[in-house]
């Protein structure tokens, strides 16, 4: 049994948007999913642990459908997904904070997110440049490597940054990186 170490979060928002879309929609994503992750992605709440690998295979099925032809589609779900959950009073505090902040908030809360793994921010000390690093979680889908580009590009603009690139670096040993720069 696959464990559960990765919050729902993700599912319930492509869950919403596929739901949003029409029942066509939902019926096309449930097609291309087995049984276990038809269930998960019907049942999942925000706060329910689930199996990081299913979560991607839901997430990255539902990108097929809400961005077709878009060749990051998974990076623009997390994008979008970003966008989503900082709106409200948290944009308003994303406005006030520094971006070097508000992706330091992203590494202080990965626990909230991941029963594994460690998130740091390492500060590379130039102005509009900073490393995301994650550590310690064996066996972590590509899909949900690229899901964090989106995800790290959508907080920042959030957070004033303009024109964010994101270079996502392996570093073996169950280890990456995100290094991002912006103006």
């Amino acid at each position: 049994m696959a464990e559960k170490n990765y919050k729902g979060i993700g599912v319930c928002f492509v869950r919403e948007q596929l739901t949003a879309k029409g029942p066509e929609a939902v019926d096309q994503l449930l097609a291309g999913l087995d049984e276990e992750d038809q269930k998960t992605f019907k049942y999942t709440l925000a706060t329910t642990w689930i199996d990081i690998h299913a979560g991607m295979r839901i997430i990255g099925r539902a990108a097929e459908i809400l961005y077709p032809g878009d060749p990051v589609a998974m990076q623009t779900v997390a994008y979008n997904m970003a966008r989503n959950h900082l709106t409200g009073v948290y944009r308003i505090l994303l406005r006030v904070m520094t971006v070097k902040f508000a992706l330091s908030q992203t590494a202080n809360y990965w626990g909230a997110y991941h029963r594994i793994g460690r998130a740091t921010h390492v500060r590379e000390g130039i102005p509009r440049k900073a490393r995301l690093l994650i550590e310690d979680y064996p066996d972590l889908p590509e899909s949900f490597l690229v899901h964090t580009n989106g995800y790290i590009i959508g907080l920042l603009e959030l957070s004033g940054a303009r024109n964010v690139t994101v270079d996502r670096k392996a570093l073996g040993d169950d280890r990456w990186a995100w290094d991002v720069d912006w103006d």
